[in-house]
């Protein structure tokens, strides 16, 4: 049986006096500062930086057929930056929206006969993978499982039907701004077990309802420029969700062999560090433990 550890993100009761500085340092950088000066300490951190381009999808969903779902004005511009962004340092494969032409990239065949994520523009084909859409922790019969809104009407990306992370590429970091789609409870490894069984290092989300508004444009820009800069993967994500222009839930979430295998791959592991044999992939069986940090603030 796979067994679970959480720390509530944002709450000091939880941090070590050395951890908290380390926070408070990053909010500094990436949150304090004007955009023009958070550009000059990237590229700062790209000349220390030793540098191998890693690969890089993005589908997003904003509005929805027939009007299906609320449309989501921001979601093009966060992934517009996103992807302009980060294709300064290293290679994007594909990036599109979530129209009945690529559902069929997030799911893997061992859960679901359509699946092709291993084939040209599937999710399991990139290092990162980034996405923006409606969201939440049940699908459409109620069952403890992700759900990510496509544009066809009523059409879901279920998480248990995902195996990332054994195919071509195979997908080692999963991020996407969705409500409720990374939450930290007795139900979190049955809707994220199968996509982390095969191989996925990392996945980000948000553990609760998240703001929807023109504010959490700039994400995608601050979430890049975390990574390109060095920052552990998880406080990348923290630092675009909880920055300047909003304060919104976020989640992060990796696997181990025990618990100190978990939480040194969840707090160390970078953009330019997670290909390093120190972080080698678990899967099925040699994954003992899950662990996940959380920040749930109320959205704005």
């Amino acid at each position: 049986m796979i067994s679970s550890a959480r720390n509530g993100w944002g709450n000091p009761r939880f941090f070590t006096a050395g951890f908290a500085l380390f926070m408070c340092l990053v909010a500094i950088v990436f949150c304090s500062c004007s955009d023009s000066y958070d550009e000059e300490i990237v590229q700062e951190k790209h000349e220390e930086l030793t540098w191998t381009p890693r690969t890089f999808g993005s589908y997003v969903a904003r509005d929805y057929q027939y009007g299906w779902l609320v449309t989501l004005a921001y979601q093009y511009t966060a992934s517009n930056y996103f992807v302009t962004n980060l294709d300064d340092t290293d290679n994007q494969s594909f990036y599109g929206g979530m129209y009945l032409s690529n559902y069929w990239k997030f799911l893997d065949s061992a859960y679901n006969g359509g699946g092709v994520d291993h084939l040209s523009g599937g999710i399991d084909t990139v290092d990162l993978f980034f996405n923006t859409t409606h969201g939440g922790k049940l699908d459409e019969l109620g069952n403890q499982n992700t759900v990510l809104a496509a544009y066809p009407t009523n059409y879901f990306e279920h998480s248990n039907q995902m195996r990332l992370g054994d195919d071509s590429v195979g997908l080692s970091i999963f991020a996407t701004y969705a409500c409720e789609s990374m939450e930290g409870d007795a139900y979190t490894w049955t809707r994220w077990g199968n996509a982390f069984a095969g191989g996925l290092r990392i996945g980000l989300g948000t553990p609760a309802p998240a703001a929807g508004g023109g504010g959490m444009a700039p994400l995608g820009n601050l979430f890049a420029d975390a990574l390109q800069a060095g920052v552990w993967i998880g406080g990348a994500w923290f630092t675009a969700l909880t920055g300047p222009y909003s304060a919104n839930p976020a989640s992060a979430m990796a696997t181990g062999t025990d618990n100190t295998d978990c939480w040194n791959r969840l707090n160390n592991m970078t953009w330019q560090n997670f290909k390093n044999a120190s972080y080698p992939r678990r899967r099925d069986g040699s994954i003992g433990v899950w662990c996940m940090y959380e920040w749930n603030d109320d959205a704005t």
